[in-house]
């Protein structure tokens, strides 16, 4: 399959030396993650979603929502103001739901809001306020990112044009190594992400990369997520065989997910396995199928 993926770059923007860039940045992705990452079991941090939150509650008047940034069916992410105790105030980004949402709708909030709790990094986007008292609708708050979503940001860049975009390719490349040391310091903590793609990270002003939690993503990217008939919208396309197969998760099922963001870098957020029907993708990956290579993407990478 050599149909050109929508957002392929040109050879051009893959390097005037793509084969001996793409044979570093190999090595980069490799040396980024074995060299931080124990080796030793992983497990999922099970600690009470409300525990974890609760180190960082404040009352409800200290986060303010302003500007809309993306909505979905129930969840709503605004851009506005945490409030310091001592009148000082910063700029956040807030993630919400409506009022009347339903229990399991304000459960999904604050159980996947409080993955990253706590976690301190460069490529991690952790919550620094929360607001969970039953009086309203909860709302959890983290440092704002000036460009936003990465995958907003990448499709934006398709629909312009990579030259128009001023966006480079070995720029795309650093994005795919700074996800990699950020997911790195979280298996070098024990605790697996689940959902790692673009739609999961943010970029700040000065283009770096933060790996965020997926709260809302289910909702704000429903095109995303798919029902394989058991009643849970998964990621399905971004989910390895024995995740998909049996729901079983791994510091290695979240390296494939990382080596399907890899892939949405180099087509700009296009959707992975794009011609394979959801119910399907089990036994294409089985039969040995795996994501067409873009076009113009060197071999070595």
């Amino acid at each position: 399959h050599k149909e050109r993926a929508p957002g392929s770059l040109t050879n051009h923007d893959f390097y005037s030396r793509p084969k001996e860039a793409a044979s570093a940045t190999k090595t980069a992705l490799g040396t980024v993650y074995s060299l931080s990452t124990p080796a030793r079991s992983i497990h999922s941090n099970s600690s009470n979603p409300k525990d974890k939150l609760r180190r960082i509650a404040v009352s409800p008047g200290t986060i303010i929502c302003q500007q809309l940034v993306q909505e979905g069916t129930y969840g709503r992410i605004y851009s506005g103001i945490l409030h310091h105790p001592l009148g000082e105030t910063r700029d956040v980004l807030i993630k919400t739901v409506v009022d009347g949402a339903s229990l399991s709708q304000v459960a999904y909030l604050l159980s996947e809001g409080s993955t990253l709790c706590g976690i301190s990094h460069p490529n991690i986007l952790f919550p620094v306020a929360a607001v969970t008292e039953l009086s309203g609708p909860p709302k959890v708050a983290y440092p704002l990112a000036a460009k936003g979503n990465l995958k907003l940001y990448l499709q934006s860049c398709r629909e312009i044009g990579i030259q128009n975009s001023q966006l480079s390719t070995r720029q795309l490349v650093e994005f795919g190594l700074q996800v990699a040391r950020g997911i790195s310091h979280l298996h070098s903590l024990g605790v697996l992400h689940k959902d790692i793609a673009t739609r999961n990270c943010v970029l700040d002003v000065e283009l770096n990369v933060r790996v965020c939690d997926n709260a809302l993503s289910r909702d704000v990217f429903p095109g995303d997520y798919h029902c394989l008939g058991d009643n849970e919208n998964r990621p399905v396309k971004w989910m390895a065989l024995e995740t998909l197969e049996k729901k079983f998760f791994t510091a290695s099922s979240d390296i494939w997910s990382l080596g399907v963001l890899l892939w949405e870098l180099a087509t700009l957020a296009a959707m992975p396995f794009e011609e394979v029907d959801c119910f399907e993708l089990s036994a294409y990956l089985r039969d040995g199928y795996r994501l067409a290579q873009p076009v113009n993407c060197p071999d070595e990478l």
